[in-house]
């Protein structure tokens, strides 16, 4: 060998000379997750869907409970959710509608109805304005059950604003039984005798 000095021996250009890659190296270009900045891409995430369904979220109230109602009216195959608009601000003299927002079958499918602004109390259920988000479902469910099409359209939508106000499943209530909760006489089956709100949750809770 002589008495000249032994190159310095590097362990990566021996690695890559030989073809062989470690199993724990890993790419440059990957950087550990962070779950703050995980946390907030959900949310933006999941602020961009709802808006996609044109509700504005900026300057909402502090919902606590999400409050479902039914028009107790027959769903024709008109646009009858501003007919109930129309009977809240002219007859009631109300701002907007009470509800912050509907649904209704449209051609044989739902659709998603906006009403008053998220940033506005609602005007559905006594005691639960202020904090309470109120939807209401076009159709009389005293007299027929609640088409599985109609629950399945409303999943996502309710989901997403639970997830949003941080409103657990056993907030999302029917009309009715805010009565209980206020400690009054039930007045009401809203949203309706047929709607089962037990299985509702079970429903959405999936």
């Amino acid at each position: 060998m002589g008495g000249g000095q032994l190159p310095a021996w590097n362990l990566s250009e021996a690695v890559a000379m030989s073809g062989f890659r470690l199993p724990w190296t890993r790419p440059s270009t990957l950087k550990p997750s962070n779950p703050m900045t995980a946390h907030r891409d959900a949310r933006t995430a999941l602020k961009e869907r709802i808006e996609a369904r044109r509700f504005q979220l900026d300057g909402a109230i502090a919902a606590r409970y999400i409050v479902l109602h039914h028009s107790a009216t027959r769903d024709g195959k008109v646009n009858d959710w501003e007919a109930i608009r129309r009977y809240h601000i002219e007859t009631k003299g109300w701002s907007d509608v009470g509800y912050h927002a509907g649904a209704e079958l449209v051609d044989g499918q739902p659709r998603l109805k906006i009403g008053r602004p998220l940033s506005q109390a609602g005007a559905h259920a006594i005691g639960f304005n202020a904090d309470g988000l109120g939807l209401c479902c076009v159709g009389n469910f005293d007299q027929t059950v609640p088409p599985d099409a109609l629950w399945t359209f409303l999943k996502p939508v309710i989901r997403e604003w639970m997830e949003w106000f941080f409103i657990p499943t056993e907030r999302v209530i029917g009309h009715r039984e805010t009565y209980a909760l206020r400690g009054v006489e039930k007045a009401k089956e809203c949203p309706g005798l047929f709607w089962d709100m037990t299985m509702f949750r079970a429903f959405i809770a999936q």
